[in-house]
C-alpha cells in the first residue's frame, strides 16, 4: 500500500510542515484510508519522499506517539495504533 499518495504537504501553507503531517495522518485515519496496524513509512523514507528534514518528520511522529495514535516497534517500524 502506498501511503504517500494519501499524505498532502502544502509547500505554500502557513501551517508548519510537521503539523501538516500530523493532521494528514489523523485525517486519513478518520476517513478510513489508514487502519489499525497499518505500517507507516520510516522517518527517513518520509523525509526523503517529501524532501523534508528528518527533524520535521521526527517531530510529527513524536506528537503522534504522545497522542498514542502511532506506536513504534523497535526494529520493525511505526504502526497506526488506534482510529
Amino acid at each position: 500500500m502506498d501511503i504517500f499518495k494519501y499524505i498532502k504537504i502544502d509547500e505554500n501553507s502557513r501551517v508548519p510542515k510537521y503539523k501538516q503531517i500530523v493532521d494528514s495522518i489523523i485525517d486519513n485515519i478518520s476517513t478510513g484510508n489508514f487502519k489499525i496496524d497499518d505500517k507507516i513509512p520510516s522517518i527517513n523514507a518520509f523525509s526523503e519522499h517529501f524532501y523534508l528534514s528528518r527533524d520535521t518528520v521526527e517531530k510529527a511522529y513524536n506528537i503522534l506517539k504522545n497522542d498514542k495514535i502511532i506506536v513504534s516497534i523497535r526494529g520493525k517500524g511505526n504502526y497506526i495504533a488506534r482510529t
